[in-house]
């Protein structure tokens, strides 16, 4: 029978369903003892395939026998074998998926010589069924996806069913997830929405509930489904949220793109909530520019690559553009310098202001300015970051009269001069009523006595703690004005 177990061994793809022994007895015809005769049983009538079953064959006469038999699957060409056994003899057969039939056709008792034919315990078989081990194959239906997005992930079983379903998915170098699930269907789909990188996903065993058969470790051939997913483009832009601009200037934007494929577009929406939409190769700068005045912002939105893979973006900027002032300034008339002070105008557009020697909140003041000479008195108008300025020339003369006169007999001394804040006044030929100020280089007053009926006049003055800066000492009588700068220290 060696040769018979060579032939009965052969492998089939299914899970395992056992099934109960079977067992068929052949014997040889009543009333002739001296032919050998055999009965056999299996250990099961039901298998999966790839499982063995045990074949036992018992034989009546002397012995030892030398025994014929066949092996038929579905019908098909009987494989014969032969072998010299003793009795009672147990061998191993691996069925193949379908009804497997066994016969001892015939056998000779080498003890008495005697040999049946054709006849085996009244001609019967050993009947053993195989289940096929269930299957699966599996596809996706979407060849590339973009991180976040789901795939439809098709499987087909074969066999009766319904089944268990075990599998796994996994992203290259990751661990492994395990699933399990009950199907009544022989096909059916699911959704997985996949890692970046290469996901794998692999059914690791099927078990058929209604024959019992289980398939481990194998998806249609042992084989898996995979499925690579790149990350998502991404987008850094380089640039302030806000820029001030004067009509004419510029503002730059660097774009820095990663991941995904070039070429890439860009959504933005600007101060109207309009969509537009910016297609770049490779990083990239963009320059702003404009000759209106006004605010213009943008909202970048999203950026996708050429596979139509996106992520959103998150930057804004608003640039407030400003008009740049068209200043014009009217010339100044002279003026005497007996004049304390003179309100300046003559700039256009209003609401700029006035700087220059001698100026201060908007008047030119001639004594504070040095006198008879040429000044330089400039207007700006300021709008935003943007300006404009224009300069004319103030010109303060020297004017005679029977005033000034008079007031050139009129001597003042200041000592020490710079001082701490604590100096000696001294004053000559004075006359009648006159009014002693110190006034800043905004002709604000900071000090003031009234001095009457002196031809002289000296007194240490003590304004110590006073500002560090500028001042001027100025006595006005009824015909005169004498005026002289003072620095404290």
């Amino acid at each position: 029978m060696r040769n018979f177990i060579c032939l009965l061994m052969f492998t089939c793809i299914s899970s395992l369903f056992i099934g109960n022994s079977y067992a068929k007895s052949f014997s040889s015809p009543d009333g002739i003892k001296s032919v050998p005769t055999a009965s056999a049983t299996s250990s099961r009538d039901t298998v999966c395939a790839g499982e063995i079953i045990d074949i036992t064959i018992t034989l009546t006469g002397t012995g030892p026998w030398i025994v014929t038999g066949t092996e038929t699957v579905n019908g098909g060409t009987p494989n014969i074998f032969y072998d010299t056994i003793t009795s009672p003899f147990t061998f191993q057969a691996r069925p193949d998926p379908g009804n497997n039939v066994y016969n001892i056709t015939d056998i000779t008792d080498m003890g008495t010589g005697e040999t049946n034919t054709g006849n085996v315990g009244g001609g019967d078989s050993i009947n053993v069924f195989c289940h096929s081990l269930p299957h699966a194959t599996g596809s996706i239906t979407q060849g590339s996806v973009c991180l976040g997005q789901p795939i439809d992930i098709n499987i087909n079983l074969t066999g009766t069913g319904p089944w268990i379903v075990n599998g796994t998915d996994s992203v290259t170098g990751g661990s492994l997830n395990y699933y399990s699930d009950t199907t009544p269907v022989a096909s059916f789909s699911f959704q997985a929405i996949p890692d970046a990188g290469n996901n794998i996903y692999k059914i690791i065993s099927i078990k058929d509930l209604a024959t019992g058969c289980e398939n481990i470790g194998n998806t249609g051939g042992n084989s898996f489904l995979s499925i690579s997913v790149g990350p998502l483009p991404d987008l850094s832009i380089s640039g302030s949220h806000s820029y001030s601009l004067c009509t004419g200037e510029q503002a730059s934007l660097v774009f820095h793109f990663t991941n995904g494929v070039a070429p890439y577009t860009v959504q933005y929406s600007d101060e109207s909530s309009i969509t537009h939409t910016l297609v770049f190769g490779h990083d990239s700068t963009i320059t702003l520019q404009y000759t209106e005045a006004g605010l213009h912002s943008f909202d970048f939105l999203t950026v996708a690559d050429s596979h139509n893979c996106s992520k959103l973006v998150n930057f804004n900027t608003e640039i407030t553009v400003y008009s740049i002032p068209q200043v014009s300034l009217a010339d100044f008339s002279p003026l005497c310098d007996t004049i304390e002070k003179m309100m300046l105008s003559g700039g256009i557009p209003e609401g700029g202001m006035y700087s220059g020697r001698g100026v201060y909140s908007g008047y030119f003041y001639p004594a504070i300015a040095g006198g008879p000479g040429n000044y330089s008195i400039t207007y700006t108008v300021q709008n935003g970051p943007c300006s404009d300025a224009k300069t004319k020339t103030m010109t303060v003369n020297l004017c005679r009269n029977l005033s000034i006169s008079e007031n050139e007999n009129v001597v003042m001394q200041l000592y020490p001069n710079p001082s701490d804040g604590i100096f000696t006044l001294d004053l000559n030929n004075i006359s009648g009523l006159a009014e002693l100020q110190i006034l800043n280089v905004e002709g604000q007053a900071v000090y003031a006595e009234m001095i009457t009926g002196q031809l002289s006049y000296n007194k240490q003055i003590d304004m110590y703690g006073l500002t560090k800066g500028i001042y001027f000492i100025k006595v006005t009588g009824e015909h005169y004005t004498v005026t002289q700068k003072l620095i404290i220290k």
